[in-house]
């Protein structure tokens, strides 16, 4: 599965059901398409430190690997102490927190 991709359009960065925009509260989706694959709050529970931060830098802007690695370690420390992910906001909320 894929966490971020970064070409996404008005028409899904506007659908609060996806999970696009960082700004409004909605589920932590963040597919393209969403009958393919897992919506990024189940593939979270599953991936690995190294699975998350591979992610963070392939995909993100200009993250170097030590931040990646930083940011992958933040978010899954969050999620073993407090659940699952709910929505994008919370996601946010914990890589601002990390940066």
């Amino acid at each position: 599965g894929v966490l971020v991709d970064l070409g996404t359009q008005s028409v899904q960065a506007e659908d609060r059901g996806r999970g696009f925009a960082l700004s409004e509260e909605g589920p932590l989706d963040l597919r393209l398409n969403p009958g393919c694959g897992l919506p990024a709050s189940e593939w979270l529970r599953t991936a690995s430190v190294g699975e998350l931060a591979w992610v963070i830098h392939e995909y993100g802007e200009d993250l170097d690997v030590v931040l990646a690695h930083r940011l992958a370690e933040g978010i899954l420390e969050r999620q073993s102490r407090s659940g699952s992910y709910r929505s994008v906001v919370e996601l946010a909320d914990v890589c601002r927190s990390v940066k």
